[in-house]
């Protein structure tokens, strides 16, 4: 995924500026040691730090994919490396007539921000124009301080799906270590891009082989690394109105996977609306059951053991996690 990184220094508070550059660098890297690519504006001190940290883990050959900095109209480039882009725009002030998005925002899967002070602000501002998710850091106080009371007050509102309000709160903390907390912030950044959540659609049934179905689901799902978590409606608690939640949970999932053995209805009717939606969906069924033909066309796993289920979902589950540019270790 791309991450954009904007921040800025105190200037007339030296030992500040210090701690603040100390996380810059650690934050490079820990965006490229995660496997995203660095998106930058290529405009300021901070802009040539953060860049310079980055490519210190990348092969001469990588550094043009994994590190891509933007530079306004008549702007002279903090830095030169990686790939570094025209913008179209003379400027990336918020009055301009046309109001259109800055590039390194526009692009950017999620926007973690540091200290700084207007540029900073501007770029958050830009961020919930272009509905990005934004990640504050509010340790080195700054613009970011007050971006994060911002993001926190409307959290509800904000595009932060994938993350709960007490993970939003994490990039509060203060007594953290610097390699913490700049990775607790790259990981935040993947799951509001990325959902960890895997939800099945499938009978509730008492079938002893259906369940140890559910069981593989759940057994595959938390051998990756980060893991997915496995959601069934009847696993959710305090459901007032179930079909609501039951569609919000497809919604918001990284993908779907739908076990057709036993041809129940609604089990094809939460596929379709899965379906509807884009959702990357793997079908399952036990081998012999009948396809109704609005399903023919979606690849089905046919399973005789649990095994072989397990082995074909693990491929399954690789091929989408790489279209998601979701970075998967040690599976």
């Amino acid at each position: 995924m791309k991450i954009l990184v904007i921040g800025g220094y105190h200037e007339d508070n030296e030992p500040l500026k210090k701690e603040c550059i100390k996380f810059t660098k650690i934050l490079g890297k820990e965006i490229i040691a995660q496997g995203h690519t660095l998106l930058n504006a290529c405009m300021t001190e901070f802009d040539a730090i953060i860049a310079e940290s980055a490519s210190l883990l990348l092969k001469e050959g990588e550094i043009n994919s994994k590190i891509v900095s933007y530079i306004a109209k008549g702007i002279t480039p903090s830095h030169n490396i990686g790939k570094i882009k025209d913008s179209e725009l003379e400027n990336w002030e918020l009055g301009t007539p046309s109001l259109k998005i800055p590039e390194p925002i526009s692009n950017a899967d999620a926007i973690i921000t540091v200290c700084g002070s207007e540029g900073v602000q501007r770029a958050a501002n830009w961020a919930r124009i272009a509905k990005k998710p934004i990640l504050p850091i509010k340790k080195f106080k700054g613009s970011s301080e007050l971006i994060y009371f911002e993001e926190k007050n409307n959290f509800h509102q904000t595009c932060n799906n994938n993350i709960t309000l007490e993970d939003f709160e994490d990039l509060s903390q203060s007594i953290i270590n610097d390699k913490e907390l700049a990775s607790t912030v790259v990981n935040l950044a993947e799951r509001v891009k990325i959902s960890k959540n895997t939800f099945v659609i499938m009978p509730f049934t008492d079938d002893e082989e259906l369940e140890n179905t559910f069981d593989s689901f759940k057994i595959v799902c938390s051998r990756f690394n980060p893991e997915y978590d496995c959601i069934r409606m009847d696993e959710v608690t305090d459901i007032r109105r179930i079909i609501p939640e039951m569609l919000n949970h497809i919604k918001k999932c990284a993908f779907v996977i739908v076990d057709l053995t036993l041809e129940r209805p609604n089990v094809y009717y939460e596929l379709g609306y899965a379906d509807a939606l884009n959702k990357p969906i793997i079908a399952t069924a036990k081998k012999g059951t009948v396809i109704h033909f609005d399903a023919k066309d979606i690849p089905i796993i046919f399973w005789e053991s649990q095994r072989v289920l397990r082995e074909e979902l693990k491929v399954r589950i690789q091929q989408i996690a790489v279209k998601q540019g979701r970075p998967i270790n040690n599976v």
